[in-house]
């Protein structure tokens, strides 16, 4: 069963127009035994086993490197090629206002397929160095396997150029739901409104930035805070962030997943082979029982940004502002003054850890930034516009401080941005863990297989409920992954030296 609270919903479809993409038939794929005869490789690889790229009308091949990175307010790609012949340098170079058209098929009829058409913003080449002895098909204008690297971004008309224009009495939800219409994008979100009625201004700005602002400006509670992007299916999503990373969900979701022949990657199919959807749980894991499903994790690493976080941004911050709405003789009485703190996560677990300073130490309240906010005349603006400023930034940034990076098996279509996803990461080798615990015969381990050699113990400090903050989908040795940024607000400590909460001191 699928939690409603934390589900993103679409609620409006996009209507962008795209160019045409197409290939040539080299097949005839109308021709069934001709079709059987080859295999269908061509048609069904077409964007499958490898990402179909069109520039032009020039379809890139040879592909050395490719990145659509899904991390960013907007979906941008980065690929490297090199050119089978001159024809991409001589006819096919991107000019002024040129566009990338990109096609990765899913691997379920169930799950859209990614078509985005993306600015070049960025060619980079290196071209090489000819002799003149070289003659014929090598003494090429372009040289002898020059490369051409090429950085685009997902082109929406219109979200660069600068606006002026008012939302009068509405929400921040319905004023960037009304922006997504006007641009052509969907609107996707977990809420139904916000409680932030106002006159909204757009004085002279791109809508990239407005809607930056809205969302930064906007209010549900004391405990909300939103963040917004735009996904790879042309979605402008506006996500409260609270539900997805505080609120816990009894449900246990099931998502019908694309499973190949025993049990492999799909993908990684030739010919005619159509893999199968399965109902499965909705998770992802490093254990090497699911090695050849999509949700297996190949490999994983952690990130940690939390000093930088906490010297840029503090752990609280000191809200001020003058407001003259208060009814004083004095004006010293009418300068507010209060504290935002990030919020955490109510009824922690007894092994959990808060990412507020070291263990047992309270400099972490020594780190308070302030911000002034300046005069507040209160004319047109939601009363808790000065909180939400504060409050959206603080918890967003809040949420990079320590993160999991997962490069799965394969593509992932049915795991979204915002989504949750339970992860359990597994170890089987505990030497050093053995060494490094500090428990003796009077305080045994909480886990009594915790440092047994050989064990599948989860590692309770990685293991958990994530959120997906953003993806990488990548071609990596003639197979397209994909890799996921996960976040979460609870931390639970595993046994050991470095873990020990209140360490023993002796006189």
């Amino acid at each position: 069963m699928i939690d409603s609270k934390k589900t993103i919903l679409q609620l409006d479809k996009e209507t962008i127009v795209l160019d045409e993409l197409s290939i040539i038939d080299e097949i005839n794929h109308k021709d069934k035994q001709k079709v059987e005869r080859v295999g269908s490789k061509t048609e069904t690889e077409t964007g499958f086993g490898i990402p179909m790229i069109m520039i032009n009308n020039y379809l890139v091949r040879d592909l050395s490197f490719f990145r659509l990175d899904l991390t960013d307010k907007i979906p941008q790609l980065i690929f490297r090629f090199t050119p089978q012949d001159e024809s991409f340098l001589y006819t096919s170079y991107p000019k002024d206002g040129d566009l990338v058209s990109l096609y990765i098929r899913s691997t379920s009829e169930l799950y859209k397929p990614i078509r985005i058409d993306l600015l070049v913003t960025e060619v980079l080449s290196q071209f090489t160095m000819l002799e003149e002895k070289y003659m014929g098909e090598e003494n090429r204008a372009n040289g002898k396997n020059a490369s051409f690297t090429i950085k685009s971004q997902m082109r929406i008309p219109g979200i660069f150029q600068h606006v002026s224009k008012s939302f009068k009495d509405k929400t921040a939800f319905e004023v960037l739901r009304q922006i997504a219409k006007d641009l052509g994008l969907g609107f996707a979100s977990n809420e139904k409104n916000t409680d932030d009625k106002m006159n909204w201004l757009c004085p002279s700005k791109t809508l990239y930035k407005f809607i930056n602002d809205v969302c930064e400006s906007s209010w549900k509670g004391e405990e909300d805070f939103f963040d917004w992007w735009i996904d790879q299916y042309y979605v402008l999503n506006f996500v409260n962030l609270k539900k997805q990373l505080l609120e816990k969900s009894k449900d246990d979701t099931r998502v019908l997943q694309a499973i190949g022949t025993e049990n492999d990657l799909s993908s990684g199919l030739d010919g005619n082979v159509k893999p199968a959807e399965v109902k499965l749980p909705l998770f992802f894991t490093n254990d090497f029982f699911y090695k050849k499903y999509p949700f297996f994790i190949n490999a994983y690493s952690v990130k940690n940004s939390s000093g930088f976080i906490a010297n840029n941004f503090g752990y609280s911050r000191d809200l001020q502002f003058y407001d003259t709405k208060l009814v004083s003789d004095k004006p010293l009485n009418k300068f507010v003054k209060y504290k935002v703190e990030y919020v955490t996560q109510k009824n922690l677990d007894y092994s959990s850890i808060l990412f507020k300073g070291r263990v047992n130490e309270d400099v972490y309240k020594k780190e308070t930034k302030k911000t002034w906010v300046g005069t507040q005349y209160g004319e047109n603006q939601h009363k808790n516009l000065q909180q939400a400023m504060i409050q959206n930034k603080l918890n967003k940034y809040e949420n990079f401080k320590v993160y999991l990076e997962a490069q799965m098996h394969s593509f992932v279509p049915w795991v979204y941005r915002g989504q949750t996803v339970p992860t359990r990461i597994v170890h089987a080798g505990s030497t050093q863990a053995r060494v490094n615990s500090q428990e003796s015969s009077k305080q045994p381990p909480i886990d009594s297989e915790q440092h047994e050699i050989g064990k599948k113990v989860d590692n309770k400090f990685l293991s958990g409920v994530y959120m997906i903050m953003g993806s990488y989908v990548e071609y990596i040795d003639g197979k397209i992954k994909q890799s996921f940024l996960l976040g979460k607000r609870e931390w639970l400590i595993n046994d050991g030296r470095g873990s020990d909460p209140e360490p023993a001191v002796t006189k």
